[in-house]
């Protein structure tokens, strides 16, 4: 009994190089685009947070060079965004406790606070 061996001859179908060839080609475009739609989805959130650390440290040294350590609050629009500024102080005889917290109009929890310990003077 003689054994032959049967060699397929398909064109039908791809070899390995071709399809690594492909994924390779894919790859190469696919990684710049999801890296692009990355970018486009936290910007807005990067901005409000850099707005909102830019406003915070305003007000801190506004409110220590001024010397003026009373408890308030504003509202400040940056382009069409509304923030909440918030300013606390609590003084003892030799420190005041200084914290600025700043929101989003709409959101309920803080973007940003700054806290700090300054030396109460007469």
């Amino acid at each position: 009994m003689e054994l032959k061996l049967k060699i397929c001859n398909n064109e039908a179908g791809h070899t390995v190089v071709e399809v690594l060839v492909a994924l390779v080609i894919l790859s190469i475009a696919l990684v710049p685009t999801l890296q692009f739609a990355s970018w486009i989805i936290t910007t807005p959130v990067t901005r409000d947070l850099m707005t909102a650390t830019h406003l915070a440290r305003s007000e801190m040294e506004k409110a220590i060079s001024e010397g003026d350590f009373t408890n308030a609050w504003a509202e400040v629009r940056v382009n069409a965004t509304r923030f909440i500024i918030e300013r606390y102080f609590n003084v003892n005889e030799q420190l005041v406790s200084v914290r600025i917290r700043v929101y989003k109009k709409e959101a309920n929890k803080h973007l940003v606070e700054l806290r700090t310990l300054r030396l109460a003077y007469d």
